[in-house]
């Protein structure tokens, strides 16, 4: 099994969320491991990133390779929230040929779970409103003058500061 990556459990320490390429997996308290049912549409598709969010601890998000999802009690029910996590248009940038955007990595601000970042092929994604609206951060971009979206592969949200967001591209 490929392990894709890890998030602890807001409202259980010691448990932890996996996202693999069979799947999203749960491991409680006790250690005792527990696949969680994907909607019909998702269940043979990898898995790439899970993130928990800590100011509302029964909501998780999950990324496949093209969408991402949302749960708001713990994986018993979904909702998509990838629409408008679509590929951006820079002035004079090179554009890669894809009809997609794909998803590489989440994370969710531990202030407020209403704000969800996603790392992709095509830049970074902020939500303000747990998913139900995106925007590409232009900033990105602009701070190196790059002259396309870089693909970024993890996101840190500072908690301590949560508006200092780091990424890896």
């Amino acid at each position: 099994m490929a392990f894709n990556d890890l998030a602890f459990d807001a409202a259980n320490p010691g448990a932890l969320w996996t996202a693999a390429d069979e799947g999203l997996f749960a491991r409680n308290e006790n250690l005792t491991w527990q696949r969680i049912e994907l909607p019909d549409d998702v269940q043979s598709v990898a898995v790439r990133a899970v993130a928990s969010a800590a100011g509302a601890s029964d909501t998780i998000f999950v990324a496949t390779d093209h969408q991402l999802y949302r749960s708001s009690d713990r994986g018993a029910s979904w909702q998509e929230r990838s629409a408008g996590i679509e590929p951006p248009v820079l002035p004079g940038a090179r554009q890669n040929g894809a009809t997609g955007v794909a998803l590489r990595t989440v994370a969710v601000d531990p202030a407020d779970a209403d704000r969800v970042f996603v790392g992709s092929d095509q830049g970074l994604f902020v939500s303000e409103d747990g998913g139900a609206s995106w925007r590409n951060v232009p900033e990105l971009v602009q701070l190196k003058n790059w002259p396309s979206y870089p693909e970024v592969r993890q996101i840190v949200i500072d908690p301590a500061a949560p508006a200092v967001v780091y990424v890896t591209v």
